[in-house]
């Protein structure tokens, strides 16, 4: 359950996504989704609800989830996770198409070089 369509893009590409962070694990239910899809190494869990959190306990099965995969907890530490989830959210590589930029500066770069080596040889 991917809300970002970029970003399930990219995971789709990929399926070898090493890091996770989840902001918000709520029940948590997108935790094992995302276990069961994916081997990840490590996984951030920030929930800055300690109740949900709690409830969160009765709903993963984190021990399961533990013995292929690194957790990591962030609770009740609100403003530290408002400030990770800005600076995480602000990156550009998660919805700019970096790759295609690349691939349109290249091109040109790849007919220059054909060119004058098609020439050189003439």
């Amino acid at each position: 359950m991917v809300i970002n369509q970029n970003l399930q893009k990219y995971i789709d590409e990929k399926k070898n996504i090493h890091k996770f962070i989840f902001f918000g694990a709520a029940l948590g239910f997108q935790i094992e989704q995302m276990s069961e899809q994916y081997d990840s190494k490590v996984y951030l869990i920030c929930e800055p609800n300690l109740e949900l959190f709690r409830l969160s306990l009765l709903t993963v099965s984190y021990k399961a989830i533990s013995k292929k995969t690194d957790i990591l907890f962030s609770i009740n530490a609100a403003p530290l996770i408002k400030q990770l989830q800005s600076a995480v959210s602000l990156q550009s590589f998660i919805t700019f198409p970096y790759h295609r930029q690349f691939m349109a500066t290249k091109r040109p770069l790849e007919y220059m070089n054909n060119h004058f080596n098609n020439n050189a040889k003439s």
